[in-house]
């Protein structure tokens, strides 16, 4: 992490106390509060947050910096999020974005005569807004082919480079959005097209985000579903955060979905390659199941949680093993996330409130960890009227749908 010069700050101080005549204001200073989900948490995370602010007291979201518990100025990166004038003269509130550092504390300072530093790029991205990198990851994206992430790379080895070896995952070959119906048919992102296109909408020193917008396709070109996908970067960590909009711009009637699925591709050449998931509030009671063959299989699956007053909580991890399958796990809630390993890297991938997003799933083989936004292993999702009342269940039928005034 880049220390503050302070020598810089002195004079930049210094030279406005001779540019400018009013009398220097003391900044505001903010403490932020972080819940922290362990208390042991060892790894940089970062953190998207809100502040709000009295009429008056902001007119610039460049008059405000973040200092940590030590007095050193950290980067920080703002966007207005809404203000009090039509002007746009006053801030009200001011997302907050910031890289917070294990056993550190955080506060914001503001005012008049606050001045933020600059710190190095540690976000870039190239001239085609294709190639993005963030520290110790890069990430490839295409307006053609199967997927629109065409590659994530770590530096495993600490050399400053992305070396051929060090590609981690690929969005899926068979595309990177997939819907299933019942009767099997398949619509994918594979056939985008031209229509597909990628930007990158945010480029700051924290956090950057390419979107890709494009359609689930079918085979005869059928398209009632696009996707927009937000890649978010952050600075200096092996991480990206995904948010998927599953976009239904044509009638629904008659139609099923057996299986939503974000696949990604992993190039894990290791051979102890492992799945770590586990079922129950305890994070200990996750389990690793070694993968004989890259066709074995893994899935966490929530496939009913507490609903409508119906109670009935249902979750388990699957183990599928040389065509044997086996549960190897029951409760009332997954966990939310599942690791993929191979001893030289691992691939994670955790969503956030996985119980009571039900029916999700999680599934894993050696060469593939997917992320089922609606699981194949319970019924298929159907807005008519029957699916309907199936998903309120017995109580939601009672207190819902049977309700009269």
């Amino acid at each position: 992490m880049t220390r503050p010069l302070c020598r810089f700050l002195v004079v930049c101080l210094f030279a406005l106390s001779l540019t400018n005549d009013r009398p220097a204001t003391a900044a505001t200073r903010v403490e932020l509060v972080l819940n922290e989900l362990r208390a042991e948490r060892s790894v940089p995370w970062p953190i998207t947050t809100g502040v709000p602010f009295a009429q008056g007291s902001l007119t610039d979201a460049a008059q405000c910096r973040l200092v940590d518990d030590q007095g050193g100025e950290q980067p920080l990166q703002t966007k207005v999020a809404a203000t009090w004038d039509a002007a746009k003269t006053s801030i009200r509130w001011l997302t907050i974005d910031f890289i917070a550092q294990p056993g550190r504390k955080y506060a914001l300072e503001f005012g008049r005569d606050v001045q933020r530093a600059s710190f190095p790029a540690a976000i870039t991205v190239d001239a085609a807004g294709t190639t993005l990198r963030a520290g110790p990851l890069q990430a490839v994206f295409a307006a053609t082919g199967p997927a629109a992430l065409q590659s994530v790379q770590i530096d495993l080895n600490g050399n400053g480079a992305f070396d051929a070896d060090e590609q981690i995952a690929t969005g899926g070959r068979e595309g990177d959005h997939v819907y299933l119906q019942p009767n099997k048919s398949r619509f994918e992102s594979t056939r985008d097209g031209a229509e597909r296109t990628i930007q990158v909408e945010t480029l700051g020193p924290v956090r950057a985000c390419v979107r890709v917008d494009g359609w689930y396709t079918g085979p005869n070109g059928e398209r009632i579903i696009a996707y927009r996908t937000r890649y978010h970067f952050f600075a200096g960590l092996p991480l990206v955060k995904l948010i998927d909009e599953f976009k239904i711009l044509g009638s629904t009637r008659d139609v099923q979905f057996a299986d939503i699925a974000l696949p990604l591709e992993l190039n894990l050449s290791g051979d102890a390659r492992s799945v770590t998931a586990g079922v129950g509030d305890d994070a200990n009671a996750a389990q690793t199941v070694s993968l004989r063959t890259p066709d074995d299989s893994v899935s966490l699956i929530q496939e009913t949680y507490r609903h409508y007053g119906n109670l009935e909580c249902r979750a388990s991890l699957r183990q599928e093993q040389s065509g044997e399958a086996k549960e190897l796990q029951g409760g009332e809630r997954a966990q939310p996330w599942m690791q993929v390993a191979d001893g030289r890297a691992a691939v994670t991938g955790s969503l956030r409130r996985f119980w009571q997003q039900f029916p999700k799933e999680w599934s894993a083989t050696g060469k593939s960890l997917t992320l089922h936004l609606w699981s194949p292993h319970v019924a298929p999702l159907d807005f008519g009227e029957a699916g309907l009342r199936d998903f309120f269940g017995p109580q939601g039928e009672k207190y819902l749908l049977g309700w009269k005034a």
